[in-house]
């Protein structure tokens, strides 16, 4: 059974506050301290949505084959919500107090950084809080990390949970064979429990609703970066 979630008091706030950090330490005299993301922690809620990106189709998880990969876990009281009404991000709902770097991880022998970030929907009632965390071998890439970069285009996995934790959506890109190495493709998957095959807005990798300037606009903003989405997927692959 879901854990009750700790709350909050946000009283006394319109009804879209000015700042990420304004919806979280209930505050508008200055920023709050630097916690490295207490209130996640200290949030009981297990994430209800999880989304892993990275810009090539390489397997995710051989960090060693991308510029960087991110994580972000979402905890959320009611997923379907967003489903209808969309998961919209960007980086005023980065808690910028609640960042930290942190290289202790080691994986194959050697040092992954990641950066970390904590976000918190501006609108009241909050509905979602979130952890981000990028990784890449080459820390440089993480200091100045663009997090415009994080498009549903280079999402390769994503899922999401009901009050339960039983899954409602799971969507999974393709990733062909790697004769490289023994890994054999990992398939396309893609559903939705609730709302079937409904179109969904901002962060939703599938199904997403059509528009004539998505590929042109996903050119523009990746140009002269290393990537190969979306070409090698499907013609609609992100619709239906």
């Amino acid at each position: 059974m879901a854990t009750a979630p700790l709350r909050l008091e946000l009283g006394g706030f319109p009804s879209t506050p000015t700042s990420a950090n304004e919806a979280i330490h209930n505050t508008r005299s200055k920023p709050g301290p630097a916690t490295g993301g207490l209130f996640y922690a200290e949030d009981e809620r297990r994430p209800s949505m999880t989304f892993l990106l990275c810009p090539a189709t390489a397997r995710l998880w051989q960090p060693e084959k991308h510029a960087w990969i991110a994580h972000m876990d979402v905890k959320c009281d009611d997923v379907p919500l967003l489903m209808r009404e969309g998961f919209h991000w960007d980086a005023s709902n980065v808690i910028k107090e609640e960042g930290y770097f942190d290289d202790s991880e080691i994986r194959d022998g050697k040092v992954l950084p990641k950066r970390c970030y904590f976000l918190a929907d501006i609108h009241q009632p909050r509905r979602w809080i979130a952890f981000l965390r990028v990784y890449a071998y080459d820390a440089n890439i993480l200091h100045n990390f663009d997090l415009s970069l994080l498009s549903p285009e280079l999402i390769r996995c994503a899922s999401a949970d009901n009050q339960y934790g039983q899954r409602i959506y799971k969507y999974q890109a393709y990733t062909a064979p790697d004769k490289s190495s023994r890994i054999s493709e990992i398939p396309m998957i893609r559903f939705n429990t609730i709302y079937d095959k409904m179109p969904m807005e901002g962060f939703w990798p599938w199904p997403r609703k059509r528009s004539e300037n998505d590929l042109a606009d996903h050119t523009e903003k990746y140009k002269g970066y290393k990537t190969d989405y979306p070409q090698d997927y499907p013609e609609g692959w992100l619709y239906e």
